[in-house]
């Protein structure tokens, strides 16, 4: 649980002026995302009432949703079954932070394999290639923050 804290002091730190566009946004997604907000902009999300509400679906391998998006910055909470692999690609012009919440993975970088677990914080700098595999028993999960906010384009490589 502390992570989760985490992950809320890491956006309110990085987009002091995050606006909750949840319902604007067009994304089922995102208002699929459990949220509390006020009229200042201010946005509460729990990471696992989140994932009761979008779970890995049956015969899928990943689920991916909206939390935030910002004017500066937006935040994605991903799941990856044991065994997933994203594939190496990355933002067109966007800077990338990972906090791993849970589960275990393997993400590649420049051409090498790092070991990522719970507790760990990654920081992908603009148009930076990687690529990413979930191991162990467990889901990997993820809070993935772009800035400026990403519409999930990637370019594989």
């Amino acid at each position: 649980m502390r992570y989760h804290a985490l992950v809320l002091i890491l956006v309110v730190i990085l987009a002091p002026t995050i606006l909750a566009l949840a319902e604007d946004s067009g994304s089922d997604l995102a208002a699929n995302s459990p949220q509390q907000e006020d009229t200042s902009g201010f946005v509460l999300i729990n990471l696992t009432e989140d994932a009761g509400i979008n779970p890995i679906a049956a015969g899928n391998q990943s689920s991916i949703s909206r939390l935030i998006w910002g004017e500066n910055l937006s935040a994605n909470h991903v799941q990856l079954s044991p065994g997933m692999e994203i594939k190496m690609h990355y933002h067109e012009g966007i800077e990338e932070v990972i906090l791993v919440v849970g589960g275990q993975g393997i993400i590649n970088v420049t051409g090498m394999n790092y070991t990522i677990k719970a507790g760990d914080i990654l920081y992908l700098p603009v148009n930076m290639p990687s690529a990413m595999y979930a191991v162990g028993d467990e889901n990997l999960e993820l809070v993935s923050i772009y800035a400026p906010p990403s519409n999930g384009t990637r370019t594989y490589v």
